[in-house]
């Protein structure tokens, strides 16, 4: 079987620039020992935003960034959790494409002439294994000169257990399949709003990799 952070629980997905990313979670403690759950809230803490009581719903940040030669690197608590489990092979896939849908921008249908940044990927509590919702928050230029600096858009992602998914936002849905070791659309959405419905289908790949056909292989 393949894991896939076992200590980590996928909150959101930011692009705070196109040399960086911010991944934020909160722990998981299913998948592993008694023993370890101190070890991984003392991990998570060094690094938490804001404070709880519950630690279930202790949320920390974890930074990508990209190097001169594009290389993808990760901070090093990212590192001590995912280091046994795969997870950064995952997570770096839906990162690289949230950076370039951030940094190429997205023309939005109802907002005629504008190009937006799409600024964060945000994964939904109590999300069903039949149809994921996931809300991207937009920003740019072109917004901040009306009341709201920001729009926000509801993207669901259905399909699983297989090779095949669809993605749906208000302005159409799109087909995707599994074929050589990446998402191939059969329906091409328009070329400057690809990559961030990539970073939303790795992402998804990532929080339920046992739907993957390749989990059990």
């Amino acid at each position: 079987m393949w894991g896939m952070m076992k200590r980590l629980r996928p909150v959101s997905l930011t692009a705070v620039s196109a040399d960086e990313c911010r991944l934020r979670c909160r722990p998981r403690f299913d998948q592993i020992g008694k023993d370890e759950h101190s070890q991984l809230l003392d991990v998570m803490r060094q690094i938490a935003v804001g404070e709880t009581r519950d630690d279930t719903q202790l949320e920390s940040e974890f930074v990508f960034k990209f190097n001169e030669d594009d290389a993808l690197l990760h901070d090093k608590y990212f590192f001590a959790l995912t280091t046994d489990d795969y997870g950064d092979m995952w997570i770096d896939r839906a990162v690289m494409y949230l950076s370039l849908a951030h940094e190429e921008r997205v023309s939005l249908p109802d907002r005629i002439g504008s190009r937006v940044a799409p600024r964060t990927i945000f994964v939904d509590e109590d999300n069903p294994e039949s149809a994921r919702i996931y809300r991207v928050v937009f920003d740019g230029a072109e917004l901040q000169t009306s009341k709201c600096q920001t729009c926000e858009y509801q993207f669901i992602v259905e399909g699983g257990p297989g090779n095949i998914r669809k993605i749906s936002w208000a302005h159409g849905s799109y087909t995707a399949s599994w074929e050589r070791k990446n998402w191939t659309f059969t329906s091409s959405p328009p070329p400057d709003l690809e990559p961030l419905l990539l970073a939303i289908i790795r992402l998804d790949e990532a929080i339920n990799l046992e739907l993957m056909p390749y989990a059990t292989s």
